[in-house]
């Protein structure tokens, strides 16, 4: 073979063409591939929920590295339709358009920069019957300070229109009690909550299909709740003559109560710096009108008062008469306040009772004595108001109840004090002179037959004992004070009976 020679010319153009074509090989743009064919996640094909998807996922993997942009289709319809565009994300979580008892499709297209596309499988998945939502806005507002409801209230959304049926739990922060069940309202009543309080709350929700949503847990703390008036109630056209007054405060705080009463509807201060919950007046007049409040104290000095009430004071003792048929004894009747009571003791001769020292002329003043059993004939213990005991009154009246004697007893001035009132004047049947009668019920020291030492009569002088249809509660006057005494005895005494 022939060597070749190359001219140094020749040489030097064949190293510049090589140059210009590796140039022209390095500049050519590389060749773009399309994004990976999106891969669905969730919610799983072909499931089935009882709520609504939280999100829509999916993964996707370009190899050129380019940033993609990815439609969404979604919708009932298969192939759905175009729902949104979004942006280098790999997952939706905007809420999406469901309903009950439907089946929804969806898929993916990805798109690189250069408008490479692929396109993912469609997807289903169903929906049955939507729980209801979360209970929402609550009154009072979580964590709220200085509230005082009277009811707690919230919103709850049902996405099929289905009624909802609430559990309520309220109580104090972690002791938190089942209140109400199944109730249908977005209302709550609640009633005597305690002032300067925390409180907790919430609710779970029932569909008709069984679905059950836990609501939130709410609180709330109260504010300084004012008092609330009791007796004599607003209004009262026959008020004690001696009245208690009764309020209620309930706060976490120890507080101290002024008590305003008088004749206008701006009432004098009566008294200061009172601990009980209630307060014995002195003696008001007949047939006036009075008004009162009760302002309520902290420690720190700060006051709260409660609403203006008034009442009205009862007049004179109204006289009246009625005959037993049962024997046609006639006695005089009293009507004091909203009461009206015998104003003697029953005559009425059951067998086994008793007249005190045998002596009939005792029968015609003071009555006569029976035991427990036999005034009840029967029936069972009843403190009632009124007790409803029949037992051996006569034909439209009744045995008293012990709280039945506790509202004559408050009518005329409490404990220390109602004995003068109900206690004959003078001395011709007591020992002492100490009663006024100023209620006209004309108590009588007829003494007790006792059974309990002996079989003796004493005490007529002494003592008025009165039975009641609360068992081992008796009524007790005392010769020589204005005391009430609720005695226990298993004795014979007197008995009053009060009109139906």
């Amino acid at each position: 073979m022939k060597n070749i020679k190359l001219s140094t010319k020749t040489i030097s153009l064949i190293i510049l063409f090589g140059i210009l074509i590796s140039n022209i090989s390095c500049n050519k743009d590389p060749i773009n591939e399309a994004p990976q064919k999106p891969n669905l996640l969730y919610p799983a094909n072909n499931s089935v929920h009882n709520d609504i998807p939280y999100k829509l996922g999916w993964s996707c993997f370009d190899k050129d590295q380019d940033k993609l942009t990815y439609e969404l289709y979604f919708g009932t319809e298969n192939p759905p339709k175009l729902f949104t565009t979004l942006f280098d994300k790999h997952v939706y979580t905007e809420g999406l358009p469901i309903e009950s008892n439907k089946t929804y499709f969806w898929k993916i297209i990805a798109e690189d920069e250069k408008g490479e596309r692929s396109e993912s499988d469609i997807w289903s998945f169903s929906i049955g019957n939507l729980p209801p939502g979360i209970p929402f806005n609550p009154f009072p507002g979580n964590n709220s300070m200085n509230q005082n409801p009277s009811s707690l209230t919230w919103e709850c959304n049902e996405p099929n229109g289905e009624l909802l049926f609430y559990n309520i739990y309220f109580g104090k922060p972690g002791n938190m009690l089942l209140i109400e069940q199944d109730f249908s309202e977005n209302s709550y009543a609640i009633n005597n909550l305690t002032g300067n309080q925390s409180y907790a709350w919430r609710l779970d929700v029932n569909d008709s299909f069984g679905n059950i949503v836990d609501g939130p847990i709410w609180s709330f703390t109260t504010s300084f709740i004012p008092p609330k008036l009791i007796l004599p109630a607003n209004g009262e056209e026959n008020g004690p003559w001696f009245p208690k007054l009764q309020w209620f405060c309930d706060n976490t705080e120890t507080l101290t109560y002024d008590i305003y009463l008088g004749t206008s509807n701006s009432p004098e201060l009566l008294a200061s710096d009172i601990t009980e919950n209630y307060y014995h007046t002195d003696r008001l007049l007949n047939n006036q009108t009075y008004y009162w409040k009760i302002i309520a104290k902290k420690t720190d000095g700060s006051t709260i008062e409660s609403s203006v009430w008034s009442f009205k004071v009862f007049g004179d003792p109204i006289i009246s008469s009625f005959t037993d048929t049962r024997d046609w004894n006639t006695y005089l009747t009293v009507t004091i306040g909203n009461q009206t009571w015998m104003a003697e003791n029953l005559k009425y001769n059951l067998a086994g009772s008793k007249v005190y020292d045998d002596n009939p002329l005792n029968e015609d003043i003071y009555g006569r004595l029976y035991n427990w059993e036999q005034i009840m004939n029967g029936e069972n213990a009843n403190d009632g108001n009124p007790s409803g005991v029949q037992g051996i009154a006569p034909a439209g009246w009744h045995i008293p109840s012990n709280s039945e004697w506790n509202e004559l007893i408050d009518f005329l001035g409490g404990e220390d004090e109602a004995g003068g009132e109900l206690k004959e004047e003078g001395t011709d049947h007591w020992n002492f002179a100490n009663g006024t009668n100023e209620s006209g019920f004309t108590a009588l020291a007829g003494g007790i037959f006792n059974t309990r030492v002996g079989q003796v009569y004493e005490y007529m002088g002494r003592y008025a004992a009165f039975h009641s249809c609360s068992k081992n509660k008796m009524l007790l006057l005392i010769e020589d004070n204005n005391n009430i005494i609720n005695y226990r005895e298993d004795c014979y005494n007197s008995l009053r009976c009060v009109k139906n």
